[in-house]
Formats: C-alpha cells, structure tokens, sequence
C-alpha cells in the first residue's frame, strides 16, 4: 500500500508484463485507464472476448478475420464485418431493429444519404413468404396537425428521366392492384 503510486516495468519501453496464472481472474477494483491498445486472446469465434456484469454470456467477441460480433444471452444477435455489412440475426419474437426518435424535428430518422447504386436495389424487402395476415410495409400517421403534407412522396426529379415509372404495381392475384378507403 503506497498513497504515491505503483510502477510496474516503465524504466524500458516494450517490457512484458505478466499478472496472474492462464486460469487467473484478475479484479481491478477501481478505474482502468488504458492508452495504447486493449487485446483479448480468447480466438474463439463467438465467444465473448469481453464481457459485462458478471454476465459471460453477453459481451463483444472476435467474429472472424477483420469482424466483431455482439453476443447477448449466449446468442449472437450482430456482427460488424470488414466489408462494412452490419449483420443482425434475430431468432425470436422480437423487433430486429428498434429505433426511439426523440431528436430534432427537422431531421430524418433513417437517412441514405446519395447511395450510388446503379443497377440494383436502394431499398429491398425480399421473399416475405411466410406473410398471412401481416403486411410488407404499414406507414401511419396519426398526427391531428392540419398543415399541408403528403405522407408518401415519391419524386422523379429530372426532366430527361421519360422511361421512369413513378409507382409500379404487380398484382398476381385476382384481387385489385390498388384499393382506396375511408373519407
């Protein structure tokens, strides 16, 4: 016990430093402040490297050559890989992604921001066979505001675009393409 301080190996830069046994538990009681890398040596793929509140089933793992993963529960629910993917997996009844808007009222809650995709798809919802009475997409507004608005607004945006369909509809079935109701 010293009210000065303690130093361990900074006489020389690069000195190894060892604490504890392979099967050691080290408890740091206080703050821990670290300025140069943190690694963790556990290379198993899914297992959480770190983790939080005595939980060690829940933390952030490797997740593969240049990944991380999230691992709740003892599940992995997201990783984050090189390519710049963020994969969710979401196995239960639950919402995958949940977001709680609460900021400026003039800026949007999901924003693509000039995506330069030429050929393929902006926004794709594919193959929602297991829907029965569910829908592919519910928008609702229940604003009581009587300001002018549209609450979808699709834009074709330049003049030389002829070709361009502004809302196409492919209806298989022998119900109607579009159906409008209420006042």
């Amino acid at each position: 016990n010293t009210s000065n301080g303690i130093t361990v190996g900074t006489a020389t830069s690069g000195v190894p430093i060892s604490i504890g046994h392979t099967t050691s538990e080290t408890t740091v009681n206080d703050n821990l402040s670290v300025t140069g890398q943190t690694k963790a040596s556990d290379s198993t793929v899914g297992a959480p490297s770190y983790s939080f509140t005595n939980d060690p089933d829940t933390g952030i793992y490797w997740a593969g050559t240049n990944a991380m993963g999230f691992v709740t529960g003892g599940t992995s629910r997201m990783e984050l890989r090189a390519t710049g993917v963020l994969a969710i997996d979401q196995n239960s009844n639950n919402d995958a992604i949940y977001i709680d808007h609460d900021g400026v009222t003039s800026s949007e809650t999901i924003l693509i921001e000039t995506p330069t995709t030429t050929t393929g798809n902006v926004f794709m919802i594919n193959d929602a066979d297991s829907l029965t009475t569910g829908r592919l997409l519910h928008l609702a507004s229940n604003s009581d505001d009587n300001s002018t608005r549209n609450l979808v607004h699709i834009v074709n945006d330049h003049a030389s675009a002829d070709n361009t369909v502004g809302l196409y509809i492919k209806q298989d079935g022998a119900d109607a393409s579009i159906e409008l109701a209420g006042n």
